[in-house]
């Protein structure tokens, strides 16, 4: 099931520069449908250097998402 974010629409979370940690904390909750198979995942080509550089075209470092 897709979540509906209409009902999130009371805290303003699509113009908010709030912390939406609560959309992210129900969709935790929510159950989660596999796309593709693991041996599909492990037969996917990696994106070269010339495509990354493309998708990070005009963003601002400081509000990228680091994994730790």
């Amino acid at each position: 099931m897709p979540l509906d974010l209409t009902v999130y629409n009371d805290r303003q979370w699509a113009t908010t520069d709030e912390d939406l940690e609560y959309i992210g904390d129900r969709l935790n909750t929510m159950h989660h449908t596999a796309l593709i198979s693991e041996t599909r995942i492990k037969k996917l080509n990696r994106a070269s250097p010339l495509i990354l550089q493309a998708a990070l075209l005009g963003s601002k470092e400081e509000g990228l998402y680091k994994p730790k």
